[in-house]
């Protein structure tokens, strides 16, 4: 009967900590995928920006040309 009380004890401590490993690991992922989505939106702003800096470097090149 005590080896019962003592089983049932540490099934109970170890499924509370495998609760709280769970949860720990939710969090975590969960503030990475926030993460990863504010970065995918700064390289799609950057990747816009890198167009127009391009667009507007090849239109000197080209006035360049011109003269």
């Amino acid at each position: 009967m005590r080896l019962s009380r003592v089983a049932t004890a540490r099934f109970r401590d170890e499924s509370r900590r495998l609760v709280e490993g769970r949860t720990y690991l939710v969090k975590k992922l969960d503030q990475q995928e926030t993460e990863l989505e504010k970065l995918r939106k700064e390289i799609k702003v950057s990747k816009i920006a890198e167009g127009e800096q391009r667009r507007e470097v090849q239109h000197s090149v080209m006035n360049l040309d011109a003269t």
